[in-house]
């Protein structure tokens, strides 16, 4: 919604995202009517760091909703995912609690909060000038060299 109304959140953590709901169950490259979490179709619009969770064996939400997903966002916004291998759709803040707590607060602390460590060690702002909430706070981008770019196909994936 705040995307839609040209307004930014300080950042966005999805955990097993999917698509839309009904392309969970029929795997269709176009929106239904009815359905009314059509998250690929709004993923384009987000303007704020995006930090998505996925386990490699999901069987609730397949592992590519994430992937492709991911690869929606504008790429400036694209953090590295916390892609977690052999984990299904409820393990992993149980089973990798330690590394699930760590990557969330990495990326708050990097990304929502604008707190970065430059090469003296000094805190910097990747913030952009160009896009303001109406707290007149600017959109974090993840510098290029920390954005996901994906290295495999989504056939690789999963898909």
């Amino acid at each position: 919604k705040t995307a839609d109304e040209g307004n930014s959140v300080g950042g966005l953590i999805l955990h097993s995202p999917f698509l839309s709901i009904y392309r969970i169950v029929i795997d269709c490259r176009v929106n239904l009517v009815g359905d009314m979490f059509i998250n690929k179709s709004k993923a384009p619009h987000i303007r704020c760091p995006v930090l998505i969770i996925h386990g490699t064996k999901d069987d609730v939400v397949p592992f590519w909703h994430g992937d492709e997903l991911l690869r929606s966002f504008p790429p400036e916004y694209r953090a590295q995912p916390f892609w977690v291998n052999g984990l299904g759709h409820n393990h992993i803040e149980v089973k990798r609690k330690d590394e699930y707590v760590k990557r969330i607060l990495n990326f708050i602390e990097m990304y929502v909060t604008g707190r970065q460590q430059n090469k003296q060690g000094t805190s910097t702002s990747t913030r952009t000038q160009d896009s303001y909430s109406n707290r007149g706070t600017p959109a974090m981008v993840i510098p290029e060299r920390e954005q996901y770019k994906p290295e495999t196909t989504l056939k690789e994936s999963g898909k």
